[in-house]
């Protein structure tokens, strides 16, 4: 890819592996008239998965190489205080200096830093895509005072800011005296499946259950703080005959750990099954062989309790019942619309308990909803608020002065 392409947006990740979100965002604007590049670090082991489920969205890996400070601009003091906390902000910031644009897009608080000194060394527009309440979460306890200042000084240079749920969107504007942010519900394209996905089997067939098994369904990264230990246990303590858990995802470490014990609760192969990654762009005819989805998530955090996970409107979509936590979105969007049953879900004798009730509940009823619903919770739908929300901060960047940097001396 030549560094002098002109792109009119580009946006800036920090992870490997790019979030659907940043990908069918930036399909969206290329396809409407509003070309848009992807910036992100390079993915482990040549991982093209990215890029192959994406091919019409134009993605450039940056170099894995340090870049001494000499070939930055002169860090301002809001920029340069995040350097420590967010190690790819100097590599980041090259990169974006290299494609001017039209409009920044700073996909999450570790990408603001670079996305602002880019929009005022180029005079492009910024927009601040907060994709949580970042320094709320629980393993960044220790760093929430500083990531909030940060998140404090940074956000008024952004012409136009989104977040990803109502609850969230709140937050922002009551903590940064913020106008209220856009909100950009996490939903699922339904372009991979000419339309409407459908069961294959596949699911079931990787997993080894027969067709007499109702599948329970976790989908999405198995790491901490997530309830999934007690998720695990908790099939322990099941008395429905007929159901089994299937966790699907990224595994890592903590993946290993709840297979361990799965097996040494002697669940293994029998109520816990495990099902490795899937592409993105093959997701729903996964999730559509389950028979319902579960998030266990607990309350450990603001950012937990005010989520709305992918996998929520994946399930949405697939046209699974939901059994969820009390959240505070959880609840709007699963017990509120009659789509599944909120539950206490602390130890694995609550989750026992709780699947045995959701799956005594009226299953159909909540199956019919969901169908009523699925259309609604698209990105053929949601996506198409980004062709107002950049036009609307093009518009505020016209209408405002820039703020000045405040260099360090």
């Amino acid at each position: 890819m030549q560094l002098n392409t002109k792109f009119r947006v580009v946006s800036l990740c920090t992870d490997p592996r790019v979030d659907r979100r940043i990908l069918d965002g930036a399909r969206t604007l290329t396809e409407n008239g509003w070309p848009t590049l992807v910036i992100a670090p390079p993915a482990p082991g040549g991982d093209t998965r990215d890029e192959s489920s994406y091919p019409d969205v134009a993605i450039y890996r940056m170099p894995g190489s340090f870049v001494p400070a000499g070939m930055l601009p002169e860090m301002p003091l809001e920029i340069s205080a995040a350097e420590r906390l967010f190690p790819w902000q100097r590599r980041l910031t090259l990169a974006a200096l290299a494609f001017p644009s039209e409009v920044v897009i700073a996909n999450d608080l570790p990408q603001l830093g670079a996305g602002v000194l880019a929009a005022h060394a180029h005079g492009s527009t910024l927009i601040y895509d907060a994709h949580e309440l970042y320094p709320q979460q629980i393993f960044l306890r220790a760093q929430a005072p500083q990531l909030t200042a940060i998140e404090a000084r940074l956000i008024p240079h952004a012409h136009g800011v989104v977040t990803v749920n109502d609850s969230i969107a709140d937050v922002l504007a009551m903590s940064y005296g913020c106008p209220r942010p856009h909100v950009v519900l996490n939903c699922p394209s339904r372009r991979h499946y000419d339309g409407v996905p459908h069961d294959d089997g596949r699911l079931r067939h990787a997993a080894g259950l027969p067709a007499d098994r109702r599948i329970l369904l976790y989908q999405g990264g198995m790491v901490q703080h997530r309830s999934l230990m007690e998720l695990v246990e908790g099939m322990a303590h099941l008395r429905t005959p007929d159901v089994s858990l299937v966790m699907m995802g990224p595994r890592g470490t903590y993946g290993d750990e709840l297979e361990a014990r799965a097996s040494a609760l002697g669940l293994l192969g029998k109520r816990v099954h495990f099902v490795p990654e899937v592409p993105a762009s093959e997701l729903l005819h996964w999730t559509i062989g389950a028979d319902a989805g579960i998030i266990p998530y607990p309350h450990c955090d603001m950012n937990t309790l005010m989520c709305t996970p992918n996998k929520l409107f994946e399930f949405l979509v697939a046209g699974l019942p939901i059994l969820a936590t009390h959240g505070v979105e959880l609840r709007r969007f699963v017990g509120d619309q009659g789509v599944g049953m909120n539950a206490v879900m602390r130890t694995a004798e609550d989750v026992g308990l709780a699947v045995d009730a959701f799956f005594a509940g009226p299953l159909a009823s909540w199956r019919t909803r969901v169908a009523e619903l699925s259309a609604r919770y698209t990105w053929e739908h949601e996506g198409q608020l980004w062709l107002d929300i950049v036009p609307a901060a093009v518009r505020e960047h016209q209408r405002r002065t820039t703020l000045p940097l405040q260099t360090a001396a």
